[in-house]
């Protein structure tokens, strides 16, 4: 069921502030779409983070790359610091290595 407008912008805030409260901890460095194609930068936090933690993280990215219509899917990688792939978001569940 698609959710209305005004529950996916109410949504979107939410993620939005999930992911910047994570920018001072060094869990994330910036959400972006690059040529149509959404990337999530991760800090070194991520590394030393549990995978629940970033399973929650990349739940809340992939929300805000969806503005807030989580009744939708969605693919985007996280980068580190180093500028690597570090793990995937793949339709609904995050894929690391």
């Amino acid at each position: 069921m698609l959710p209305d407008k005004a529950t996916a912008a109410a949504r979107m805030r939410e993620c939005r502030a999930s992911l910047q409260a994570a920018l001072p901890a060094g869990l994330v460095r910036n959400a972006s779409v690059d040529n149509g194609r959404p990337k999530l930068w991760v800090g070194p936090a991520w590394h030393q983070s549990t995978p629940a933690v970033k399973e929650a993280l990349a739940r809340e990215a992939a929300c805000f790359f969806l503005s807030g219509d989580e009744s939708k899917t969605i693919r985007f990688s996280v980068y580190d610091d180093n500028d690597r792939e570090v793990a995937v978001w793949n339709l609904s569940q995050l894929v690391t290595w």
